[in-house]
């Protein structure tokens, strides 16, 4: 029997919180395959055992929830220690070498459906997602202005607290604030709570100005956040307009540089810049497709990126200033 890792039940990665999940991974860990079941619970305490499986987390009994030959998702017990600790599993055939991970006092993560998109759904109980996400699922996309349920683990303790292995008979309030934003905007967070034992429920209301499309998704408790690289897929309900940024105007070069998408088709789209006015009143300079990789642009989508640099200086040499506009155009 040997452990080869422990990490976030939600996030997979190699850090875990007190009274979170997380997933011990190895070899010959179980000889059976099952997660608890009502029989398995003494009055509301949660099992420390299943079929004489146990494991210890920096010494004290972890809750074990299922148990299998490769993994074992276990709820941490709790404890104020943070840094290294020992995680370890016995067993019928005896007690496995100490894994050491590290223990910290948050270590928030989304439960996923895909290693894209979090658990989410509507109030409905539908999940969040584009038609199709999942074969024979029921998805819909969020919509601008809606309040969604996602679901994760490590945001810290409750407040009231309440006991890792006693069963949470209602939803408490986190103690500590948690913030979300979606596309980079801030998102109202009118419940962050315990739903379950190790359990976070977030109510998240989508931004009104978040655009059409997968929008990144991060929530964010004392300072520690949530998977990078995660997305809600949203159904804008307002009238959309090309984004974008003129970052840069470079004189010297006869350079610009930024980005412009519409968000009603994410592929790449034509730039026109203009000198001292508009597209009816400016000069036109030039015309071209925005399709660099941006990869700091909060969309999944980020061949959106323009760094043009023209033959001749469009700045006429007359000591005066002048503005440089930029437009996106919608097909």
């Amino acid at each position: 029997m040997t452990i080869t890792g422990v990490v976030n039940g939600a996030s997979f990665l190699p850090a875990i919180a007190a009274s979170s999940w997380i997933t011990i991974l190895g070899t010959k860990l179980s000889s059976t395959t099952r997660s608890w079941s009502n029989s398995d619970f003494v009055g509301s305490n949660l099992p420390t055992q299943l079929d004489g499986v146990s494991a210890t987390v920096n010494g004290i009994p972890a809750y074990v929830y299922f148990i299998s030959p490769g993994q074992l998702n276990v709820l941490a017990p709790d404890d104020n220690t943070t840094g290294p600790v020992q995680v370890q599993v016995k067993n019928s055939l005896g007690t496995a070498g100490a894994f050491t991970v590290a223990e910290a006092a948050f270590t928030p993560a989304f439960f996923l459906l895909t290693s894209k998109y979090p658990a989410a759904v509507h109030v409905t109980g539908v999940p969040v997602g584009t038609a199709g996400l999942i074969p024979g699922g029921n998805f819909s996309p969020a919509t601008t202005g809606e309040t969604i349920e996602m679901f994760g683990t490590g945001f810290g303790p409750g407040n009231p607290p309440s006991p890792a292995g006693t069963i949470l008979g209602a939803p408490v309030y986190l103690a500590n604030l948690v913030t979300v934003t979606i596309g980079g905007l801030p998102a109202q967070v009118p419940f962050a709570g315990l739903t379950g034992n190790g359990l976070v429920q977030l109510n998240v209301t989508v931004p009104p100005g978040v655009p059409t499309g997968d929008a990144q998704i991060i929530a964010t408790v004392s300072g520690a956040t949530t998977q990078s690289n995660l997305f809600l897929t949203v159904q804008s309900l307002q009238p959309q307009i090309v984004q974008g940024t003129l970052d840069v105007v470079t004189s010297s070069t006869c350079s610009v540089a930024g980005w412009a998408r519409d968000p009603q088709n994410t592929a790449p789209i034509q730039v026109q810049i203009y000198r001292d006015g508009d597209t009816a009143s400016g000069t036109f300079i030039a015309s071209f497709t925005a399709n660099l990789l941006r990869s700091d642009l909060p969309f999944s989508d980020q061949n959106h990126g323009f760094n043009q640099t023209f033959a001749a200086n469009p700045l006429p040499a007359d000591g005066k200033n002048h503005a440089i506009l930029a437009y996106g155009v919608r097909s």
